[in-house]
Parts: structure tokens; sequence; C-alpha cells
């Protein structure tokens, strides 16, 4: 008599846990921090924007006549907005066999897959004003940062004087209160800029034995900026770029802001939408700064 055993029992159940491990890129920083501005109300949003004359040597001589200064009115600026759409199609066969419903985890997986499509438009976006057959993009932050846009030489690397070089091209052409807070960089910049060391410190935890050589938030001259990874930033090498906001003068303003819509059902399928239409307001352009071409 033998034994039966597993490797020769073909009708075993499968063991397949119910659940699916995903560890694909999902973060957006820039979408997760920007303001909300106004709503838009066409799909072309436009708003005022205006800035400060320079000093001058202003000395008036006594009992002097009346002269009207020249004058400046504030000026329109505008974006387009972009539709950030995903269509999700699953058979009702499969919706039923899959165990839990298959259509409620592609929607919830398609949701970050459309977050990270709307942050790569807000961060790279290069407009395109639409017609029948081609969509309207928004200009996203890199394009729009024109003021204090620089191209390095070919391979160079920043340092922290260049670094601060960058924000001190900002601080002449605006105020000390619109310098940039928020620093996003590719993976090779970020690691440069965690060994500056002025306005740095760096800890040893004794209990762990854990040197902390992170620098998250750089403190200088020019004020205090958070540094943050990002995906959408340039990153190739040889081309490497640094872009440096002020967060309170870029705004997210929804035409249509983000919704589930149920499709009308045809044949033997369910179908969703996931649409948001959107733009971003560049207010203070020459608040940040865009450098490019970095080997590291």
């Amino acid at each position: 008599m033998s034994t039966l055993v597993t490797y020769e029992d073909s009708s075993r159940p499968e063991d397949l846990l119910q659940i699916v491990t995903n560890v694909a890129p999902s973060e957006t920083p820039l979408l997760s921090n920007l303001r909300r501005g106004a709503d838009a109300q066409q799909t072309l949003h436009e708003y005022l924007v205006d800035s400060y004359a320079d000093s001058n040597d202003n000395a008036a001589v006594e009992g002097a006549a009346f002269s009207s200064d020249t004058l400046t009115a504030p000026t329109r600026a505008s974006n387009v907005t972009q539709i950030i759409r995903n269509d999700i199609e699953v058979s009702a066969t499969e919706d039923l066999v899959s165990g839990p419903s298959a259509l409620n985890y592609q929607v919830e997986k398609t949701l970050v897959e459309h977050a990270k499509d709307l942050e790569r438009a807000l961060m790279a976006g290069s407009q395109a004003s639409g017609e029948t057959n081609a969509a309207r993009r928004m200009t996203g932050v890199i394009n729009a940062l024109t003021t204090n846009a620089t191209l390095q030489a070919s391979n160079s690397t920043l340092t922290e004087d260049g670094y601060n070089d960058l924000l001190e091209l900002v601080w002449q052409s605006t105020s000390a209160t619109e310098l940039p807070d928020m620093i996003f960089v590719g993976s090779t910049l970020k690691r440069t800029i965690s060994g500056f060391t002025g306005g740095t410190t760096k800890n040893i935890d004794a209990t762990s034995y854990k040197i902390d050589n992170r620098v998250d938030v750089y403190e200088g001259d020019f004020g205090t900026q958070t540094v943050m990874l990002h995906r959408d930033v340039p990153s190739a090498a040889s081309g490497r770029s640094i872009v440096g906001i002020n967060s309170d003068r870029h705004m997210l303003s929804f035409l249509r802001p983000s919704q589930v819509v149920d499709i009308a059902k045809v044949g033997d399928s369910e179908r969703k939408m996931l649409v948001t239409e959107a733009t971003i307001e560049h207010r203070a352009e020459k608040s940040g700064f865009v450098s490019n071409r970095y080997q590291g």
C-alpha cells in the first residue's frame, strides 16, 4: 500500500492570498503641498499679477508743484485646464470570480495612478491650447519659471555656494518674503544636498547608533527650504535639474474636481471613469527658480 503525498494530488486547491502587494512609486509631493486657489470658471483660467517698482532716489523740493507718478496696472496671467482621465472596464464575470471585487480594486489602484498623472502635469506640463483632436495641456511649474531659469555648463556639480547663488538670484528679483520655501530634486541631487555642511547639523543617536545624514530642511542666508525628492524633475545623467518655488505663489485650481463617474452599462461589463479637470496658477513665477544640466 502506498501513501498519497501532496506531489501526486492534482486536485489540491491553490493557496492564493487575496492580497495584492504593490511597491511602485505613489508619492505626489507637489500636489500634496499646493494650496487650493479659486475654482476655474473657463478652460482658459486667468488671474491678475502685479509687482512693486524698484526703489528710487526720492527727494522732493519743498513747495514743488504736483506731478503724477507713472503708475502701472496689474497684468493678466493665465493657464489652461487639463483633463486628467482614466477609463476602467471589467467584465462582469471577472468581477464575480476574482474574490474581492476586481472593479473596486482597479478603481482604487487607478486613483493612485490618476494622482500621479496630475502630479506630473503640475510639475512638468508644457502648455497646449488644444483643438478638436488635440488635448489641452497646462503649463507646469518647471516651464512657468522663466525669470530665474538658468542653464549650467555641461557636467556641472551642484555646490552649496551654487545652491545659495540660485536663491540669491530670486532675492534680486523679488522681496525677501517671496523666497523659495520648497526645493524639488531627483535622487542624485538630493544626495548632493545632503552633503552640504553649512546651516546643517549631523546627529548621532547614542542609543541606536544611527547617523542621520539627510538634509530635508536647509536654513541659510535666504531663508528655510524643505528639500523633497521628485520623480518628474529631470534627473538623467548630465541633465539633472533643481527646482525651487514659493509654495504660497502656486495654487491648484479645479474646473471639475476629481470624481469617479459610473458609465452606462453596454454589453457584459462594468465601466467607470476617473476624471479631473484642473490647472495651476503661477501667481509669482519670479519667486522661484529652475536650473538645469547638473551632473551631480
